[in-house]
Formats: C-alpha cells, sequence, structure tokens
C-alpha cells in the first residue's frame, strides 16, 4: 500500500507538471504568432527608409558609399541577440558557434543566457542588455542597443535563425543578410545602399541639409533594423522553446502512461494480496472451528 501511495502521489505532481508545461507551451505559441505579425509592418517600414536613404543619399555629390565609409581604426561592433529564459535547447552556444568574432571587436549581448555563454567561453562583453519577451518591449530595448552602439560605423547584428522570411538573393545582397549554421548575420553600418548615384526624379523635397537628413535617416535606419532582428530573435527563440515543449509534453504523457500502467498492476496485486488474506483468515476460522 505504501508503494501504492508513493505512485499515486508521483502521478498528481507529474499531471500539475504536464498542465505547466502545457500552458507554457501555448505561451510559446502566442509569442511566435505575435512576432509574425509583427514582422510585415516593420518590413514596409524597413523599405521605406530604404528608399528614403537612398533618394537623399543620390542627391550628395559624393558617393553614398564614401559617406558611409568608416573611420580609420573604428573597431567592429557586434550585437549579439540570444534569450533571456531557458527551454530552448541549444541556441545561445549555436549562436556564438555559428559566428566569427574578431580579435578586438566590442561586442553588445542581448540575453542573460546568452551573456552566461559568452562568459563561459572567455569573451570579453563590453555591454549586457536583457532580451525582452514580447513585441511590445522591442521599442524601448531597441532605442537602448543603439544608445549603446553610439557612433559607430561598423555594425553587424547576429541572431539565431533557421530560414529566412525574405530570402530572396536580391534582397540578402541588398540589407547585407547572411545566414550560415543557424546564425543570420546582418552588416547594417554601413549601409548598403541600391543604385549608387543615381538621382530622383524629382528629387525629394526636404527643409534639411542633405547631410544632416542622411544622418537622421541613417539613425532611423539603424533602429528599425536593430528592431527587425529584435522581433526576429523573439519569434526564434519561442519557435525553438516550442518544440522543446511539445517534446517535454510527449514525454510526460509517456511516462504517465508507464506510470499508470504501473499503478493498475500494483492495484491488482493489492486487490489480490487483499482476497488471499481473506482466504486465508477464513480458512483458518473453519480450522479453528473444527478442532
Amino acid at each position: 500500500m505504501e508503494q501504492l501511495a508513493r505512485l499515486r502521489a508521483r502521478l498528481a505532481t507529474l499531471s500539475e507538471l504536464g498542465d505547466i508545461i502545457v500552458a507554457m507551451r501555448a505561451l510559446a505559441t502566442a509569442a511566435v504568432r505575435e512576432s509574425r505579425q509583427a514582422l510585415p509592418a516593420i518590413e514596409a517600414y524597413a523599405r521605406l527608409i530604404e528608399d528614403g536613404v537612398a533618394d537623399v543619399a543620390a542627391m550628395l555629390e559624393a558617393s553614398a558609399e564614401e559617406a558611409a565609409e568608416p573611420a580609420n581604426g573604428e573597431r567592429e561592433t557586434i550585437c549579439l541577440i540570444g534569450s533571456d529564459h531557458g527551454f530552448v535547447g541549444n541556441l545561445n552556444s549555436d549562436l556564438l558557434d555559428g559566428i566569427d568574432i574578431p580579435h578586438g571587436s566590442r561586442l553588445i549581448v542581448v540575453g542573460r543566457r546568452l551573456q552566461g555563454v559568452a562568459e563561459e567561453r572567455g569573451l570579453a562583453v563590453a555591454t549586457a542588455l536583457p532580451m525582452t519577451a514580447h513585441v511590445s518591449g522591442v521599442p524601448l530595448l531597441a532605442r537602448k542597443i543603439a544608445e549603446c552602439i553610439g557612433a559607430a560605423t561598423d555594425v553587424r547584428l547576429v541572431s539565431a535563425t533557421r530560414d529566412l522570411p525574405d530570402s530572396t538573393p536580391s534582397n540578402q545582397a541588398r540589407v547585407g543578410i547572411e545566414a550560415r549554421q543557424g546564425v543570420k548575420v546582418r552588416q547594417v553600418l554601413p549601409i548598403e545602399l541600391p543604385a549608387l548615384g543615381v538621382r530622383t526624379s524629382p528629387p525629394p523635397l526636404h527643409q534639411l541639409e542633405i547631410k544632416e537628413l542622411l544622418t537622421e535617416l541613417a539613425g532611423e535606419y539603424l533602429l528599425l533594423e536593430i528592431s527587425r532582428a529584435l522581433i526576429e530573435a523573439l519569434a526564434e527563440e519561442n519557435r525553438v522553446r516550442l518544440g522543446v515543449m511539445t517534446a517535454a509534453v510527449r514525454n510526460i504523457s509517456d511516462k504517465l502512461d508507464n506510470l499508470r500502467q504501473t499503478e493498475r498492476t500494483l492495484r491488482q496485486e493489492t486487490i489480490t494480496t487483499d482476497l488471499l488474506d481473506v482466504v486465508v483468515g477464513a480458512e483458518a476460522v473453519i480450522d479453528s472451528q473444527k478442532g
């Protein structure tokens, strides 16, 4: 009976754990859906800003490449976007495995879990920020990252990925996207523009100086690229977590089935033992009465 009681207590605990994991899976599903729904809007805004930067850059006498040329001796700034919470498998480790970090680069790490993995590997983290758990927190986090980047002119954004939402070769070349070994590397600065030196007809109306306007647009471009990378990273993190939670639910379901089968076996053995006790007791009473 004691063994059966312990088994039933374990069944109850495992069932409660299963309910928690099912709830976590539902949250991950909602987060993936929320992130994917936010991407089309930011993609449309990105195209608008990119076209605006290209139009303004075409009005300069110097080429856009010269205008965005990094200063001599400028260190590369790499922003790594990982996870703040667990249940994401090897996402953070795979991210670091899939990126080459040149010696002396300035690292900005987003996500406490990723920060821990980076420090375990002896990487020098210049700035660490917590990763947002919701799309609503992306604008504020993007501004914090932009502030950390500051005046850097050579910036890469790195996040985990399994596929590219806009994976046509022309788009990848235009925005400087590279996908390899489960990571997405986006070269944000210096800005790569289409149709360099081509003047627009008619030229855009503006009230600011051309170079000042281009600087403002470049800052907006950096902010939207950070926001896009954060949303994609958030979608990927929760997609991986969804897979982990689904596997956990399946595993718990299998364990519950095995434990219930064991419970039925123990209960049957207990009933059999009780019946044998009754029969033996009855025989003993009959024998005593005969004697």
